[in-house]
């Protein structure tokens, strides 16, 4: 088994959410940064994803919430 690195995970809400339209960046690693997500939204978020790209973030206009 390797380990797994850090890094940042961005995280996007889905349509009917209170934060449609924008996303989370937290760093870790895939579970870590996944258990900081459940605490702060609950259930009540989307998607997990390695990059903004892979997100979507500039061609659907997400902003970030800080």
């Amino acid at each position: 088994m390797t380990e797994e690195l850090p890094q940042d995970w961005i995280f996007t809400f889905g349509c009917g959410h209170d934060n449609a339209g924008r996303y989370v960046s937290i760093y870790g690693t895939y579970n870590d940064a996944r258990k900081e997500m459940h605490r702060r939204y609950g259930m009540k978020w989307c998607m997990q994803y390695s990059s903004k790209e892979d997100a979507g973030v500039e061609v659907w206009g997400y902003e970030e919430i800080k």
